[in-house]
């Protein structure tokens, strides 16, 4: 894919990295996307060291096989980096080798960024439809490569002009874009180790049995569309500056203009659209992580588990953006559960059992080698 080299513009770095993002968004959106969370990573890298049966070898070659001839990807995200960091370092490079081969580097944006973006895109899609004009295709805003995956960040030099900063900031933006997953880790050993625990299970699970007024799963889930919209408040604020200076209405600080009714009035259309259902494919992030809180919470017998919260971060990329989703039992399960039922509403296939998932991969294949028949028949 294409490192972004000799595509500097008058507009700075930020247009640089947005063209970036939406070229290698343009690219990844013609293959299977294929998400693989962490058990299946580890599963692909012990079957390369042979220390799993064969039919897991099986798996690892025919997505190697897929990925080498265009067909699929295997996109990274910030959690399935946060769960290799937790591997001894062997381990963890040697699963860094095989996410490497897999994913081309490609990844998906830091999830503080996710949201905004989701929010963004809604506002164009409702302004769109209210022109009668079709919607477009917002899930190519969302990928990056690797070595963007905490963010975008560019030196500063208060000494120097904007024409000066610039190509340094263009020159270390091209070195960060092609790095490989390996050399990342090679670089950064075991100084961004993941952090503990910090009891948060302990206190969802607290929160549960102490917030106790609902009925129904709707109920529930209602509620935690107004917690995360409360939490959102500042974000769609600022999605709603970014808008309007596009338009060219404002040119300030949002410290300068009073938005307060606007963001009320976002917050209940978007309320509104998740709770009617009428919000189709767009916010699936916040659809995703209130419909699995909700889904804790109305089983009375579900407890909060460590790296629960991590699996829903994997289900909230796997889901909107991915073809299929391989993952372990308990999550399928939680996903596709008659309250939720994301595998349809997104059109993605969450596969848990390997006998599925090689029939799945298999019939990748098939079409491929079919359109080479057809191709060669045709030249013939």
């Amino acid at each position: 894919m294409e490192n972004g080299k000799n595509r500097i513009d008058d507009q700075g770095i930020y247009l640089h990295s947005k063209n970036y993002r939406v070229e290698i968004g343009e690219q990844v959106l013609n293959k299977e996307r294929i998400y693989l969370d962490t058990k299946y990573w580890i599963y692909l890298r012990d079957a390369v060291l042979k220390k799993q049966p064969s039919f897991r070898l099986e798996i690892y070659y025919l997505l190697q096989y897929l990925v080498d001839n265009g067909i699929a990807i295997c996109p990274l995200s910030y959690h399935v980096f946060a769960e290799l960091m937790k591997q001894p370092f062997e381990k963890r490079m040697a699963t860094a080798i095989i996410m490497d081969e897999l994913s081309k580097q490609v990844c998906f944006i830091n999830p503080s960024l996710i949201q905004g973006q989701e929010i963004v895109n809604f506002i164009s899609q409702l302004q769109i439809k209210s022109k009668g004009l079709e919607p477009f295709n917002s899930s190519k805003y969302v990928w990056t490569k690797i070595g963007f995956i905490f963010g975008e960040q560019f030196p500063t030099f208060a000494e120097l002009s904007d024409n000066d900063v610039k190509p340094i900031r263009v020159g270390f933006f091209n070195y960060l874009s092609q790095f490989t997953l390996v050399q990342m880790l090679e670089k950064i050993g075991d100084k961004f180790l993941p952090s503990k625990s910090n009891d948060i299970e302990e206190k969802l699970n607290i929160g549960k049995d102490t917030h106790q007024n609902w009925k129904t799963f709707r109920d529930v889930y209602r509620q935690e569309i107004k917690g995360i919209l409360d939490l959102l408040q500042e974000e769609i604020k600022e999605v709603i500056l970014f808008k309007l200076r596009n338009q060219s209405k404002y040119s300030m600080n949002s410290d300068d203009i009073n938005l307060s009714d606007d963001v009320k009035k976002m917050s209940w259309i978007i309320y509104q659209s998740l709770d009617n259902n009428t919000v189709g494919k767009e916010l699936p992030s916040i659809r995703i992580s209130c419909g699995l809180h909700a889904y804790f919470r109305y089983n009375k017998g579900q407890r909060f588990k460590k790296n629960d919260l991590i699996d829903f971060g994997h289900a909230a990329w796997a889901l909107p953006y991915c073809h299929a989703f391989f993952t372990e039992r308990r999550l399928a399960e939680w996903v596709c559960n008659s309250f939720l039922q994301f595998d349809r509403v997104y059109e993605t296939k969450v596969l848990s059992d390997d006998n599925k998932v090689l029939e799945y991969l298999h019939k990748l294949q098939e079409r491929k080698q079919k359109i080479e028949k057809i191709n060669f028949t045709s030249d013939k």
